[in-house]
């Protein structure tokens, strides 16, 4: 993220639970100082097992920053820096 961005970055979630249905957690987190973030919120016991994670980021226009949203598959036990 560049560290003149502002704003939010949403994610989203989805995930298979044991039951065979699908469910979707969705969070945010608030970009501070030098374009970091982190999500401080506990999933779900049943998301903990992975699933596909959305990242979006709308874009900063006051500064001429454009939108990105990126797609991930996430396992268990897997972070991201």
């Amino acid at each position: 993220m560049s560290d003149r961005a502002e704003g939010v970055v949403r994610l989203i979630l989805g995930f298979n639970r044991p039951d065979g249905s699908s469910g979707t957690w969705e969070g945010r987190a608030t970009i501070g100082r030098e374009g970091s973030w982190r999500v401080e919120e506990q999933l779900p016991a049943e998301a903990r097992q992975g699933g596909y994670l959305s990242l979006q980021f709308t874009g900063y226009y006051p500064r001429r920053i454009r939108g990105e949203q990126i797609a991930k598959q996430v396992l268990d036990g897997q972070t991201f820096r």
